[in-house]
């Protein structure tokens, strides 16, 4: 389960083939087993906050001081969600379920955790979890700033309490991937003891919450005239809408490779090059007109599975000579060898291999047992078994 917009949560799984996500992180801290990591989006949405709140504080403190004042607030604006997300965290571990990371982004923060053991009841619980601790600092932050006489730092209290308060209502609209969405979720996977049918449900609401408020900051921009509050509004809607499809699709995706290996959807039926082969004879035998763009090197390619891997030649390798090398290289000179590519093994989950092939960036890796090659697993083979599964569900 990740969550997304401070609180929200969706499946755990790997990032579609070109996802910047993975490269867009900055890891910060390790909490036990758990990575803190922050994407790109937060630092320049942090000093954005701090500058729109300082305005909160220049009547009253100096120019800098009224910065200042700003920043702070916008950190521990920040710091509330962090907790919220923290709260998802330690209530993933108590319930047994392993948490990887916990991600802040411009407009909240994601907590994955492991569900391939996931319940109602866990779901439930975790969704509870970070609403319970906005809860308690919306009640800390009033009531400090009711004890607390005008001026700066009662604003300050009551910013961190209406901010608190405000992401408290966000997160709990009926809305999946929000913390009200998953208890909508959890709620119908038990009345329906399916939980696809009830994860779908919940995206539609949530696509559904997403665009009204996109609606609101539309009308807040244009009524008022106010256009950051309503590039606030619009923008977390947008954010919440992308995120309930993708959040659905993240779930149907771990729960169709559930269980699977991948000894279960390798090919065993594959083209492969002998390491004597020309370079100009490999592209015109295998390269051209053809959709593979990646071969496994065996010593008697016309022999199938099982038999000693050399290693992988591909379309990248072939780039790095010339055309005029091409009559005099050979495939043993040009392919990665095979203690430089990634192989899987038969007992490989289809989930972890997929994570190899987005990773690895490949179309192709091997399937190893010992030094043999197996049989191979295809990124558009994998896709296609997972399609086939989704459409059952």
């Amino acid at each position: 389960m990740c969550y997304a917009m401070a609180g929200t949560w969706v499946p755990l799984c790997h990032q579609e083939r070109g996802s910047p996500l993975p490269h867009r992180l900055l890891t910060i801290a390790h909490i036990g087993q758990t990575t803190l990591q922050i994407h790109w989006t937060w630092p320049p949405a942090l000093l954005a906050l701090a500058g729109l709140l300082s305005s909160l504080y220049i009547q009253s403190l100096s120019g800098a001081a009224a910065g200042f004042a700003g920043l702070l607030t916008a950190l521990l604006i920040y710091g509330s969600i962090l907790l919220h997300e923290l709260a998802h965290g330690v209530a993933g571990y108590a319930v047994g379920l392993p948490v990887p990371t916990i991600t802040l982004f411009a407009f909240g923060g994601r907590t994955e955790v492991e569900e391939s053991r996931s319940t109602p009841m866990t779901e439930l619980l975790i969704a509870l979890s970070g609403p319970t601790i906005s809860t308690l600092l919306t009640a800390i932050w009033w009531i400090a700033g009711a004890m607390t006489d005008p001026g700066p730092t009662q604003t300050f209290a009551f910013v961190l309490a209406t901010v608190n308060g405000g992401l408290l209502a966000l997160n709990l609209l009926p809305g999946y991937p929000l913390d009200g969405g998953r208890i909508l979720k959890a709620a119908l996977w038990f009345l329906l003891d399916d939980e696809i049918p009830a994860a779908r449900s919940a995206t539609l609401i949530g696509r559904a919450c997403g665009w009204v408020l996109v609606l609101i900051g539309v009308v807040i921009a244009l009524g008022t005239n106010n256009l950051a509050y309503g590039m606030v509004f619009g923008g977390a809607g947008y954010f919440l809408s992308h995120t309930a499809v993708d959040g659905f699709r993240r779930l149907a995706l771990q729960r169709a490779l559930h269980g699977v290996r991948v000894a279960d959807i390798m090919q065993q039926v594959f083209r492969a090059v002998g390491p004597d082969l020309p370079l100009d004879q490999f592209v015109s035998r295998f390269v051209l007109g053809q959709s593979d763009n990646g071969f496994p090197v065996l010593p008697h390619p016309e022999v199938g599975p099982p038999q000693l891997l050399l290693g992988m030649m591909s379309v990248r390798d072939l780039r790095r000579f010339a055309l005029s090398q091409w009559t005099l290289t050979r495939i043993q000179e040009a392919m990665t060898p095979v203690g430089r590519i990634r192989v899987l093994s038969p007992e490989t989950t289809a989930a972890d291999a997929l994570k190899a092939l987005v990773e690895s960036d490949q179309d192709l890796l091997p399937v190893v047992l010992g030094q043999d090659l197996m049989g191979v697993v295809r990124r558009r083979d994998l896709l296609f078994y997972v399609r086939l599964r989704v459409a059952k569900m």
